[in-house]
């Protein structure tokens, strides 16, 4: 049988989904990522269907914050429990199972901010360097430059790298899914 769920507890997902990026050293520490802005994903039909919407829910905020360096995300899921159900965490019947959605439909290996692996060695880039560039080099306004430049505290440039992809690629596959599970919130697909 099929629950229906009362309007006010049918949100779109693009409305409560948000995404943002923090150095690594600022993952677990909340205190110091709450200076860095998120941003709102593009898509969230690829997980959540075509209406984009998330049911069963009071108040739902889902929070996925990705470290800059490696794309390890850390995701949170908060709403307000439903009167008769006291385990906040537990998912209401009837209701969008979100985690388990956001796992199967964009894998990677996420964790909640205070379950976070100990970071074993600074992240080194796989590959070999192709380019470089700056915010000015890709026509970012002076205003967006210097955000940019504020939150990471200092001259922010960028580069490109190149790897191969085969069967032997071993940890660059654990990068890849990651950078597939953003790709999801960020590119259209059919």
């Amino acid at each position: 049988p099929t629950l229906l769920l009362a309007d006010e507890l049918t949100c779109g997902a693009l409305d409560v989904i948000r995404l943002r990026f923090v150095p690594r050293n600022a993952l677990s520490n909340t205190a110091a990522h709450q200076s860095f802005k998120f941003h709102p994903p593009l898509y969230a039909h690829q997980i959540f269907g075509d209406d984009e919407c998330i049911y069963g829910y009071f108040s739902p905020e889902i929070d996925i914050t990705y470290s800059e360096d490696s794309l390890l995300p850390a995701i949170t899921f908060t709403h307000i429990p439903q009167a008769g159900n006291d385990d906040g965490s537990a998912t209401p019947a009837g209701a969008t199972d979100v985690l388990g959605a956001i796992q199967m439909k964009a894998p990677a290996d996420y964790f909640s901010p205070d379950q976070l692996p100990p970071s074993k060695k600074r992240f080194e880039p796989r590959g070999v360097c192709v380019g470089d560039y700056s915010g000015w080099a890709i026509g970012r306004s002076k205003d967006q430059h210097a955000t940019v430049e504020s939150e990471r505290a200092g001259d922010v440039s960028y580069e490109l790298f190149q790897c191969a992809a085969g069967p032997d690629m071993g940890s660059q596959k654990v990068l890849l899914q990651r950078a597939q599970s953003l790709a999801m919130w960020l590119i259209e697909s059919a």
